[in-house]
């Protein structure tokens, strides 16, 4: 250090005294230090060499420091120290362990295209400004935790980086844009109570093992959509956003995931899912979707058993063209209706297992036209407080709608049930809540097996028996 504090007078001079490029350097140890070179000259130490531990401990550096291209053959470690000028680490190797422990960038930091042999971490680190690790290769764990991205327009980014062990983001906040674009994850990555005011980007980005992301808080953008010219975002093994808050809305569109759990999870303001792919089981029991944006699951594909439990939706819901290749249940859940406009759509939906909407609410208008239902459909219980429509419907087994209640039009016109339908205990409303005349209709209706239809009178004004086909027995 003496060296660095020995400027003189004559600028020359003193810009020599603070060029390394090149050079090589044992155990290097700096404690307690504050170095300001005259005239905001830069350190250079390109290209250097760096053969033993570093350590810098509770100092601070005023000057622009460039370690372009440097080579650490043992460790680097960084504790509470300031850099109040931009840090150059680009193209550099790391053999030992990189670690920055209560450390404090107020400009820029570069790690561009470094080569990390070592675990790399972060703890109660601050960087005011922007960073890149911009296809970074890290053979060894990266763990950044407790610390602060501060700049408000571009936090920084990991575009094309490739993470050879797990990657652990935890209890760190991002004011600006964040991004993972294009980069490869090959043991996973937990995002976990995380703080992010600004998008979030996972363009392209392939995580070979679990994404985990619970307790996070999205205050910007979730974004996992990609451009023609990016592969899909793909997360091999389960995508985990247990208990997140999404203050923005997400778009998770045209991504690939193996298994996904959104439980207790939070939408102010919807979300999409158009195109997605689920290939294990997907599950989004206990969510809640508010009044400021839709929920859009459509055109996805679910290879697993998708469950919405006691899910509660306040705008529409848009599930049309989506095929469940298993299992799908809905018990429970709520469709409520802030406004006029706001529809439940199943259209064109393939049920390919079992599905179960026992003892859910809808006060949003129901539309499940031209569905196809491969196994038993159960509406249990179910209430109908704005119309259902149910016509060109194709049930290939037994459809169950015990005791539910009808409280609006409903249509099953050409709808066909390959099995025994089950209409015991139903209530058929005759007049809707201000009084209007209700009819329900069943023209063209096919009920292949048996129909109950006890607790109908056979003669009402809302709900002709005669215009439906059943090829079984008809209970009153």
């Amino acid at each position: 250090m003496d060296i660095l504090n020995s400027f003189g007078e004559d600028e020359e001079e003193s810009r020599l005294r603070t060029q390394f490029i090149g050079a090589r350097f044992g155990e290097v140890k700096i404690e307690g230090e504050s170095v300001e070179p005259p005239s905001d000259q830069p350190i250079d130490l390109t290209h250097c060499r760096f053969q033993d531990h570093i350590s810098l401990t509770d100092s601070k550096f005023n000057a622009e420091i460039d370690f372009t291209g440097a080579t650490f053959e043992g460790g680097l470690e960084i504790v509470d120290t300031t850099f109040g000028h931009s840090v150059n680490f680009n193209c550099s190797s790391f053999d030992g362990k990189l670690l920055f422990d209560g450390v404090l960038f107020d400009d820029r930091v570069y790690f561009k295209t470094i080569t990390a042999s070592a675990p790399v971490e972060l703890t109660s680190t601050t960087l005011n400004a922007w960073f890149s690790f911009r296809d970074a290769a890290f053979e060894g764990e990266v763990k950044i935790k407790d610390s602060s991205f501060n700049a408000q327009d571009i936090s920084g980014t990991f575009h094309g980086a490739t993470f050879e062990h797990k990657a652990i983001f935890e209890s760190t906040s991002i004011a600006g844009d964040f991004g993972f674009s294009t980069a490869t994850f090959q043991s996973g990555l937990n995002f976990v109570e995380m703080m992010t005011k600004s998008e979030v980007v996972f363009s392209g980005t392939v995580i070979a093992g679990d994404l985990i992301c619970d307790q996070t808080e999205f205050e910007g953008m979730l974004d996992f959509t990609s451009p023609s010219h990016y592969p899909k975002t793909h997360i091999e093994g389960k995508g985990s956003f247990n208990e997140v808050s999404f203050g923005a809305r997400p778009k998770l569109s045209g991504s690939v995931f193996g298994e996904a759990s959104f439980n207790d999870v939070s939408f102010a303001t919807g979300a999409t899912f158009e195109q997605t792919q689920f290939k294990g089981k997907a599950s989004f029991s206990n969510i809640e979707s508010k009044s400021k944006g839709t929920f859009e699951f459509t055109n996805v594909t679910a290879d697993g058993p998708v469950t919405f439990d006691d899910a509660s939706f306040t705008k529409s819901v848009d599930l049309s063209d989506t095929q469940f290749r298993a299992d799908v249940t809905f018990r429970g859940a709520w469709f409520r209706k802030s406004n006029s406009l706001d529809r439940f759509d199943a259209s064109n939906v393939s049920f390919g297992g079992r599905v179960s909407f026992a003892e859910a609410w809808f006060m949003q208008p129901a539309r499940f036209t031209n569905i196809e239902v491969s196994e038993t459909a159960q509406f249990e219980d179910v209430h109908f407080d704005s119309k259902s429509d149910f016509s060109g419907a194709e049930f290939d087994d037994s459809i169950q709608f015990r005791d539910t209640t009808f409280r609006y039009t409903t249509d099953w016109s050409e709808a066909i049930v390959n099995g025994d339908a089950d209409f015991s205990g139903v209530d058929w409303e005759a007049t809707n809540r201000i009084g209007e005349p209700v009819k329900h209709t069943m023209t063209g209706m096919i009920i292949q097996g048996n129909v109950n239809f006890s607790s109908l009178e056979q003669e009402n004004d809302f709900l002709d028996l005669s215009e439906i086909s059943v090829s079984g027995e008809q209970i009153h």
